[in-house]
């Protein structure tokens, strides 16, 4: 049997009605100071996004009796932390990816197989649309963005042939004034020895 740890049971008036899952919400510290804050921290947390899931599974099941229409994205992440009270990331923490993902999951199935059984697919082939447009327009920008830096790239290649000649030109311009440079010195020696 497992022992829920005594820092939950004292934050809990009711210890019978403390909902405690021993491979979710059992905090491994290293020994350190505050590892009682933070396993009671950890278990809010899980408790706040098991009860977030579960009342996204009561919602489901309500619109599923009732015969309406369930979308998928009842099960995003940010919906799953609106309800919970917190951020995606602390959703999809390392130590709850785990059971967060796959209770997500089974709640997808749940409502594909619910729409395979009514044969009410238009919903994923909407969602499948929808996701090709997303990524069509992220490859618009993507290729925008290549286009942008290709015309900068030439640019800059254009840039960089100017200033070679450039280059070229003076260097050729400070060879002649070096070789004239060279011609007067002899003639000033020349003159300097007739003298």
């Amino acid at each position: 049997m497992t022992k829920i740890p005594d820092v939950v049971l004292a934050n809990n008036k009711c210890t019978d009605k403390v909902k405690w899952i021993e491979e979710h919400d059992r905090y491994i510290g290293k020994g350190q100071f505050f590892d009682n804050t933070n396993q009671l921290d950890w278990w809010k947390i899980n408790s706040q996004i098991r009860e977030a899931f579960d009342k996204i599974e009561q919602e489901i099941n309500r619109k599923l009796k009732n015969n309406k229409h369930v979308s998928v994205r009842i099960v995003s992440w940010s919906r799953i932390a609106s309800l919970a009270n917190c951020d995606r990331n602390t959703i999809k923490h390392k130590g709850r990816y785990h059971w967060t993902f796959e209770r997500r999951t089974k709640l997808i199935e749940k409502i594909k197989n619910e729409y395979k059984n009514t044969s009410q697919e238009n919903e994923f082939s909407e969602i499948e649309s929808l996701k090709n447009e997303e990524l069509n327009e992220k490859l618009i920008k993507i290729q925008s963005e290549v286009a942008k830096w290709v015309y900068k790239y030439k640019d800059a290649e254009e840039e960089i042939k100017q200033l070679n000649k450039l280059i070229s030109y003076k260097s050729a311009t400070i060879d002649e004034r070096n070789n004239q440079i060279k011609e007067l010195r002899i003639q000033l020696k020349a003159m300097m020895k007739s003298n």
